[in-house]
């Protein structure tokens, strides 16, 4: 689970700025995602990156007998120009997040299922279910509109899977380099040719449409209700007949 608690004043595309709504969304979320703890899960990593106190997580993790299973890794403070854009920040905690991950015991052989802390993935035991048990990178790589989109909301890699493709994208993704664009777009292009350039495994559209409930950071819009509701059901049932996304 990816977070940002307490996001800059300035942050472009951002207007769910108020850090204790924006906790509150992250206690919820954690609170949906405990008890799939031995479920689906073995553990969670809680990996944020403005420096806000953790404690409530905490204590909700300890109240549900899980604070042995749950990992909090709490950056000082964020250490970039806003205008780098949202996907950089996450790209580089990711990173953060990683490297400590990939010294837990199991590691090497672990699947790791990242998501954005604020969303829950209603359907996430499916998406595990069809997800392609030898794929080393588990990414949803489609058009939006008319640009090339890479899905960063939810993905799936190994650690062979991360390292190749992932890992060190954060400063090829930033938005003031790419004309104010979108981090997943470049996200896109960057995976694509990483993909191409290596020998591994990566199955890049998925099998399940995923189902999530969490409000936008840019439009403050739940992503259930809605003209987003009927866009779930025509990309499920594009994925069921095609195998992928068109739109």
């Amino acid at each position: 689970m990816t977070a940002t608690i307490r996001p800059p004043a300035n942050a472009p595309g951002v207007t769910r700025l108020d850090p204790w709504v924006r906790l509150s969304d992250y206690e919820q979320a954690l609170a949906f995602y405990l008890p799939f703890l031995g479920y689906g899960l073995d553990a969670i990593c809680f990996a944020e990156n403005s420096g806000f106190d953790l404690g409530t997580l905490k204590a909700l993790a300890t109240r549900a007998g899980a604070s042995k299973k749950v990992l909090f890794t709490n950056q000082a403070e964020l250490d970039f120009p806003p205008q780098y854009g949202r996907c950089y920040g996450e790209a580089a905690l990711l990173d953060r997040a990683m490297d400590e991950l990939s010294d837990q015991p199991g590691a090497a052989d672990a699947l790791f299922w990242k998501v954005t802390g604020r969303y829950k993935v209603l359907n996430l035991q499916r998406m595990m279910r069809t997800r392609p048990s030898t794929a080393d990178l588990y990414v949803d790589l489609r058009k939006r509109g008319l640009q090339n989109w890479a899905d960063l909301r939810i993905m799936s890699w190994s650690l062979k899977g991360y390292n190749s493709v992932i890992r060190d994208m954060a400063p090829l993704i930033r938005e003031d380099l790419n004309d104010g664009r979108p981090g997943e777009e470049a996200a896109y292009q960057v995976m694509r040719q990483r993909i191409a350039r290596r020998e591994l495994q990566a199955a890049v559209s998925f099998a399940t449409e995923p189902l999530i409930d969490g409000v936008r950071a840019f439009d403050e819009r739940n992503w259930m209700a809605g003209r987003q509701r009927a866009v779930y059901y025509m990309r499920n049932l594009q994925r069921a007949l095609l195998g992928r996304v068109l739109v």
